[in-house]
């Protein structure tokens, strides 16, 4: 039965209260859904990916660095000296920039597996690693992907724990 009161009309006070209960039980779901989704996210808008330490379950190396799942991977990267790079958005540099092949990669990963080093998610095994003339490899390396020397920028340096950058 419906009441009007002042204009307005009313349900019978157990169908407002089934209606108010379906309200906070939705309610409820889509706040956890919002939640889920924001799992990975991190204040200040850096890419949070997980976090590494060694003897944490992943490993460490025989440097004591720690050693980085595909499961973190944050975008196409090669481990080369110890070191993670990750594939900059410079521009390419030209072949009169590289100094000398440092490295080659070893290994092409295709499905989860720890990164060590010598191994690429995007570079096929037998891509040589350059130095950059005038840069330190702790700054920068370059490599030949898809037809362009493309230049690579450190992530995780040997020894380091915790986020990633």
């Amino acid at each position: 039965m419906r009441t009007w009161c002042h204009g307005r009309r009313h349900l019978p006070p157990e169908r407002g209260r089934r209606y108010a209960m379906a309200g906070i039980v939705l309610g409820v779901f889509a706040l956890t859904l919002a939640l889920a989704g924001c799992g990975g996210a991190q204040a200040g808008g850096g890419e949070r990916v997980g976090s590494v330490s060694p003897g944490a379950g992943q490993g460490a190396g025989e440097d004591g660095a720690a050693a980085v799942s595909s499961a973190n991977w944050i975008g196409p990267l090669v481990k080369i000296q110890g070191t993670i790079y990750l594939l900059s958005d410079e521009p390419p540099v030209t072949e009169d920039r590289l100094a000398g092949v440092i490295a080659r990669v070893e290994r092409k990963l295709d499905h989860e597996q720890d990164v060590q080093d010598g191994d690429s998610n995007f570079l096929d095994a037998g891509t040589p690693i350059y130095a950059l003339q005038g840069v330190d490899v702790a700054e920068a390396v370059a490599a030949e992907y898809q037809g362009r020397f493309v230049v690579l920028r450190p992530n995780l340096h040997p020894g380091e724990t915790g986020t990633l950058r």
